[in-house]
């Protein structure tokens, strides 16, 4: 009830000027407000309502090939001939009924054929119209609708896939870890205490359930903060980092969330390292673009791809509508460029 009073406020307006403009046309002006001009508006009012009722009909009928045919001509040009036939059926049935009603006898006079060539031609007009706005909404609605369940499963696919980057850590990685602790723990207690920090804080990020859009490079920063130290004592003199972030930089910019730890545990994968050639990983901004460097020392089973966790990233990109992160080698480095993303908030 509620969508019908609705529409019939909307249409009629609509139905006042149809009616005016078809006086007008037949008539000639001045235009006259009289039982006729009445009686065709009212007329107009119910078809349009009736019109617009079976075109919605149809459509939901349809919804299904609707969908699968958004862009199919020939599927259009059927469903506007079929609307065509349906709506001038109407139009007569309705315009009788209505002159049957109104005049008290079964006794229907048509009007001249001149006048009745133009309604005809008039009505197809409206028809096209109704036809035209109705199936415009509908499609640009379900344009919507398969944008938004796209988006929604595009989320959580991406999530998923962050969840599972989360869950890859190597099980050895924690193992070591904890080896650390015991080791030191009566021999250095004051380096197992930090590194018993380090380890609590990276491993709660990793459990948050946070989702997979954007944070700023502080946070970011926080966390390979803690997973590059942990490394550094594992390897000891094997892995040295330097991290040179400008302290203005850290919250005017913005960049994936646990994006670098995927790129740093493919450095430690595919190079080598060792005292006399330690593995030096270098974080820095050029340009308005954040860097990870390392020294090239490609292990002896170095594989072209980065695997998982870079399959990974560039899904998660795509799924931010961002600017993918470029790699590349230049003179004996590793480089791996990041966009960041103004933070608007700072």
């Amino acid at each position: 009830m509620k969508h019908f009073l609705k529409y019939a406020i909307i249409l009629l307006p609509l139905a006042l000027v149809l009616a005016a403009l078809q006086e007008l046309v037949i008539h000639g002006t001045p235009l006259r407000v009289n039982e006729n001009y009445i009686g065709e508006a009212f007329t107009t009012w119910v078809y349009l309502l009736i019109i617009v009722y079976t075109l919605k009909w149809l459509i939901q009928l349809a919804s299904k090939q609707l969908r699968q045919s958004v862009f199919d001509t020939k599927w259009v040009i059927a469903g506007f001939v079929i609307f065509q036939i349906i709506c001038f059926i109407l139009l007569l049935v309705i315009s009788v009924i209505i002159l049957i009603v109104v005049s008290g006898n079964f006794q229907v006079r048509f009007k001249p054929s001149d006048q009745t060539r133009f309604i005809f031609l008039y009505f197809f007009l409206v028809n096209a119209l109704v036809f035209m706005l109705i199936m415009g909404v509908r499609l640009y609605k379900l344009y919507h609708q398969e944008k938004d369940a796209k988006h929604l499963a595009e989320k959580s696919f991406m999530e998923a896939q962050l969840q599972m980057l989360r869950q890859q850590l190597n099980p050895h990685f924690l193992f070591n870890n904890l080896n650390i602790i015991v080791s030191t723990i009566k021999t250095n207690p004051t380096l197992a205490q930090a590194f018993t920090k380090s380890m609590a804080s990276f491993y709660r990020k990793v459990l948050e359930t946070e989702n997979a859009g954007w944070v700023t490079l502080r946070t970011e920063l926080k966390t390979i903060q803690s997973y590059l130290y942990m490394l550094s004592i594992r390897f000891e003199d094997k892995l040295l980092y330097n991290i040179t972030i400008d302290e203005a930089c850290l919250d005017r910019c913005l960049l994936p969330d646990f994006i670098l730890q995927p790129i740093i545990e493919n450095v430690i994968k595919h190079n080598t390292s060792s005292k006399a050639k330690p593995l030096h990983i270098d974080i820095y901004l050029q340009d308005g673009f954040l860097i990870v460097r390392n020294n090239l020392q490609p292990t002896a089973e170095q594989q072209d791809s980065l695997g998982v966790g870079w399959f990974n990233i560039e899904s998660r990109y795509k799924y931010l509508e961002a600017t993918m992160p470029e790699k590349f080698v230049a003179d004996g480095y590793f480089f791996v460029k990041i966009a960041l993303r103004k933070n608007d908030i700072a």
